[in-house]
């Protein structure tokens, strides 16, 4: 079954998950495989933390797990 994640920074960024650019930008709804997964912004560094490990359950495309990033 396949999980979503929602991906929440101060700019549009692309997401990077396990250290592979996923061709989406943050601020929308993402699917991934369910398990744990690694994710990074690309770009500057200047942002915290610099990456999370997630894994997210029980999520659908309306409710996805909000993982943040603050701009430093």
């Amino acid at each position: 079954m396949n999980e979503f994640i929602l991906v929440v920074f101060d700019e549009t960024r692309e997401v990077i998950i396990d250290d592979n650019p996923s061709g989406n930008d943050t601020g929308v709804v993402i699917e991934l495989e369910a398990g744990t997964h690694t994710i990074s912004l690309a770009g500057d560094q200047n942002f915290s933390p610099l990456e999370q490990d997630v894994n997210p359950t029980g999520t659908t495309p309306i409710t996805p797990h909000e993982v943040k990033f603050t701009k430093v």
